[in-house]
Parts: structure tokens; sequence; C-alpha cells
């Protein structure tokens, strides 16, 4: 009778370790369903729950085979609680980088990040307690461990996604030697320019070149620069697709 009585223990806890799995898969995926959280994941929380569940079931069991208290088996566990610091490092970190994943919205589903130093580039698909599935520009799968997020460089390009613009930054080599103050003569020539006169008007705020000073135009500092700058600004402005 009493191997009976263990038996049907043991199978209880089983069935309520199933069951509590079944109702977090459950949750989880309500969670996703809802429109405003469909780019947030909780599989990370969802899966310290599960093991939570399964080492509870793992409590009960041992008690209900050794026929002790629960508490009695718990109390048993701090002897070996450096081994578990062990067994469970990795989950630990993984548990600590997910928090600070989602609590800082740094890494969301669907955002398309890059990590030179893993030669990766694509979109998240996946976000759980151990690892985030990456699916690459080619199509490929790669898996990192979400602890890497915390201590490797990546670049998340959702940002600039999400805004329909991107930022872009270039160089344009100048030699030094033709940078020059603007005189009379160079200013009333380039006012007939279509395309220059705009900025440079801006440039003289309502004065007139053939009425000023040289010295005025080197006080404020107005050189052939300047005005290159303002010109190549305003056509920027001006192009279609440029904000």
């Amino acid at each position: 009778m009493t191997a009976i009585n263990t038996i049907c223990g043991i199978l209880f806890f089983i069935f309520m370790s199933v069951f509590f799995n079944e109702m977090l898969d459950i949750v989880n995926s309500s969670y996703l369903r809802k429109t405003k959280r469909k780019n947030h994941s909780i599989k990370g929380y969802i899966q310290i729950g599960k093991i939570l569940v399964h080492i509870l079931a793992a409590i009960m069991i041992l008690a209900v085979m050794s026929n002790k208290s629960p508490i009695i088996i718990i109390s048993s566990l701090g002897a070996v609680a450096a081994v578990l610091m062990i067994v469970f490092q990795h989950t630990l970190l993984s548990l600590v980088a997910n928090v600070q994943l989602s609590s800082n919205d740094v890494l969301q589903l669907g955002d398309w990040i890059e990590m030179p130093d893993k030669n990766l580039s694509g979109e998240v698909t996946d976000i759980a307690l151990h690892t985030i599935t990456i699916r690459n520009w080619d199509n490929t799968i790669s898996r990192i461990p979400t602890k890497n997020f915390l201590t490797e460089t990546y670049t998340n390009w959702q940002a600039m996604f999400s805004s329909g613009a991107r930022r872009i930054m270039r160089s344009i080599a100048i030699d030094q030697h033709s940078v020059r103050f603007l005189d009379q003569e160079m200013l009333s020539s380039m006012l007939t320019i279509r395309g220059v006169s705009e900025p440079l008007a801006t440039l003289l705020d309502g004065r007139d070149p053939g009425g000023v000073a040289d010295r005025w135009f080197v006080d404020n500092g107005l050189t052939n620069l300047t005005l290159f700058r303002h010109l190549s600004d305003a056509l920027s402005r001006r192009a279609a697709g440029y904000y």
C-alpha cells in the first residue's frame, strides 16, 4: 500500500508540473497575441517559471520518496548550494541579461541587428532565456547566447527603420591653401549664379557687397569655404528623398 501511495504521489506531482508548464505556455501565447506586445518577448521569464516548477516538483517527489517533509529536503540543499551555483551559472547570467534587455527595451522581436565580430546581420526572430535567434540576410539562422549582448558590441538598426530615413556621413577633401576670404568682386559675381545667390544672400544678411568694405568680410570670417558649406546644405535639403 505504501508503494502505491508513493507512486501515486510521484505521478501527481509530475502531472502538476506538466499542467503548470502548459499554463505558462498559454500565458506566453496570449501575451504575444496582443497587438501592442508583438515585439516584446517574455519567453525568458516563462522559461524561468518552468525551471522553478521543475525544481519544486523535484523537491516534492524527493519528499514523497523519502517520506520526509519538503522543508527538510530544502534545508538539506544548502549543503550543495555551491554546486548548484556552478551548475546554473549560465542560467543565472542569462536571466540577468534577459531582464536588462527587456527592462531597457534595447532589443525586441523584429529588430535588425548587426554583430561584426560574429559576422551576423539579420532580424531577431526569437528571444529565449539562454539564446537569441537571428535570421540573417541570406536566410541562415544563427543563435547567440543572451549574455553576449551585454558583453559584446552590436548595432541595432531598428530606430533607422522606424524613422523611415537614414543618416549618412561623407567626407570631402579640401585643399587648405584654396580657402580665402571673399571680396566684393567675387561676391557680386556669385550673386548672379543660380543656386548660389540664395545661401549667399542669407550670409550677407541684407548687406550690399558693393557698398561694404572688405574689412567687414574679414572681421566676420566670410570665406569661400563657409559659402560652400551653406551651398551644400541648401542643395541637399532641396534634393528629393533627403531630410
